[in-house]
């Protein structure tokens, strides 16, 4: 195959709809729509009375705010019945849940709730303007799955004109004497280089945003945990234990875990002087480990924790539940508990998701969307408004540095980010790879074009 490279290749962009037996009607790109919606809420994203309710989430795409006043939404095909949105602005870039739970509650600034409920056995869903004529988003869906979402993909997805692996030629031009040439069919390409998709470079530090990355792997210091990121936010380890080698997720030689047994902790001192002010900035984080829970969970634990004061006292800026006694697992931010303002969280009543083997999590802020992914895939999407405030306090595996509601069983590659990481990156680290290559391009590159390109 004869191809001219020299750095990025093109892809194409699309939007897809997630699962389902109908696909919604297209989207105005400059105003409010149905981006997902749940039928069968089972110990998912809750209400201000903490019960899983059936929820719509909307998305106003911009580039202004949106007042939803007079909008409606309806389940009945005919558009007969109808709920309307109060004095309701919806900024732009942001999103909106409204809980499909048939109390019909429509108190501008307090959580909204429709007056009737989605079947999950199929149905409809629209979202109309205040004209009653103008239909914006349409759905006719058939069985859903529990605790599956079905609506539009926010992602672009690449449609790969050439596999990942494919050979190619490629060359890195001195000059433009070749022209157009090299398009053409019968162009004698056997003197260029062959090379192996992808094809380029990373000159990147790697590491972006990463703050910190405890591998557990340096073991010389019992009570001491090294920052493998070089940032220099080293661990102070209280009644908790370094494996033996091979204890750490991948059993290879040099790699080990951290074991806590319920009373253990990890402080993190330098997050009261500064540590974690770039993530409350940002408004955005993302924490991502490795856990093997042991043989008597669920019991109420904490996995990590940050708090407003010191002593990990004041707003609950940080934790998780991985999970609670109860199975769930809980994802707290900016505070504790309301569901629509700091808390998503997701029954998992398949344990050993949690215990018994390494599994992978990671828990993710981005502005008012909060993510719970488990071994590379999404578990739970929801909205949560308030935003970070202080972080003056972290420690893993507890809730303090008393080891309060400690965790038991084994932490690896706990990492620290100020910022949501991408979909492919949170795969990549479920898969193995290093909180170091995440937001680099190195990873795709089969063959480096960097000495060539040095210079050009």
């Amino acid at each position: 195959m004869k191809t001219y490279l020299s750095g990025l290749t093109g892809i194409a962009l699309f939007l897809f709809p997630q699962s389902g037996h109908a696909v919604p009607q297209a989207q105005s790109t400059n105003q409010p729509l149905i981006t997902e919606f749940l039928t069968d809420n089972q110990g998912g994203l809750r209400d201000e009375e903490d019960i899983s309710s059936d929820w719509i989430e909307l998305f106003n795409p911009g580039p202004l705010a949106a007042s939803l006043e007079g909008w409606v939404l309806t389940d009945d095909e005919t558009h007969q019945t109808v709920w309307s949105f109060p004095a309701t602005n919806l900024s732009a870039n942001a999103f909106l849940i409204v809980f499909a739970s048939g109390k019909n509650r429509v108190t501008p600034g307090a959580p909204l709730h429709t007056h009737f409920k989605l079947s999950k056995d199929g149905g409809y869903l629209a979202l109309i303007k205040p004209d009653g004529l103008t239909t914006v988003s349409e759905f006719h869906y058939g069985n859903q799955r529990r605790n599956t979402s079905f609506g539009l993909g926010q992602r672009a997805f690449p449609e790969p004109i050439l596999s990942a692996d494919a050979s190619v030629r490629v060359l890195v031009p001195v000059d433009g004497a070749l022209g157009l040439d090299w398009t053409a069919r019968d162009f004698d390409d056997s003197a260029w280089l062959a090379a192996t998709l992808g094809v380029g470079f990373d000159r990147s530090a790697g590491g972006d945003g990463l703050i910190a990355w405890w591998n557990f792997d340096n073991a010389s210091k019992p009570t001491l945990a090294v920052d493998a990121s070089g940032h220099g936010h080293s661990g102070q380890i209280i009644n908790a234990n370094y494996t033996l080698d091979h204890g750490g997720r991948s059993g290879m030689s040099g790699d080990r875990a951290l074991n806590f047994g319920g009373n253990g902790v990890m402080k993190i001192a330098d997050a009261a002087v500064g540590m974690l002010d770039s993530i409350v900035v940002n408004n955005a984080v993302t924490l991502s480990f490795w856990s093997y829970g042991a043989a008597d969970l669920p019991l109420n634990t904490f996995a990590f924790w940050s708090g407003s004061n010191p002593d990990g006292s004041g707003i609950r800026e940080l934790n998780a539940h991985l999970p609670w006694s109860d199975s769930v697992i809980y994802w707290d931010t900016a505070g504790c508990c309301d569901p629509g303002l700091h808390r998503v969280s997701v029954s998992e009543p398949d344990s050993t998701q949690w215990k018994g083997r390494w599994n992978h999590y990671a828990f993710v802020k981005n502005g008012d969307l909060k993510e719970i992914w488990q071994n590379g895939k999404l578990l739970l999407r929801g909205v949560n408004r308030d935003n970070f405030t202080s972080m003056s306090s972290l420690f893993i595996g507890a809730q303090d540095i008393n080891g309060s509601s400690g965790y038991r069983g084994l932490f690896d590659d706990f990492a620290l980010w100020d910022t949501a990481l991408a979909p492919d990156d949170l795969a990549s680290l479920a898969a193995g790879g290093s909180p170091l290559q995440v937001r680099r391009l190195s990873r795709h590159v089969m063959t480096d074009l960097g000495e060539k390109m040095s210079g050009v």
